[in-house]
């Protein structure tokens, strides 16, 4: 199936600080393409690798997350 959206197309004219957080256990979107998304966006940006099956990962790294956006704040 062909999307019509293309995350890592729209991605490159996002000029804004950009927290991309994606599982290593992601089975339903495949961690390879939380890293392509998050090589093809501009600076300032940062990737949190965190565990846990797909939607579930924020629910045990809410500190952990909520410690990157404060930082990526404050610059």
């Amino acid at each position: 199936m062909r999307e019509r959206f293309s995350t890592y197309r729209a991605v490159r004219h996002y000029t804004k600080p950009l927290l991309v957080v994606h599982s290593l256990e992601d089975e339903m979107i495949p961690h390879w393409m939380g890293k392509k998304t998050y090589l093809n966006a501009n600076d300032p940006k940062k990737m949190l690798d965190i565990t846990h099956k797909h939607l579930y990962g924020p629910i045990y790294h809410t500190e952990d997350i909520l410690r990157q956006i404060e930082a990526m704040l404050a610059h």
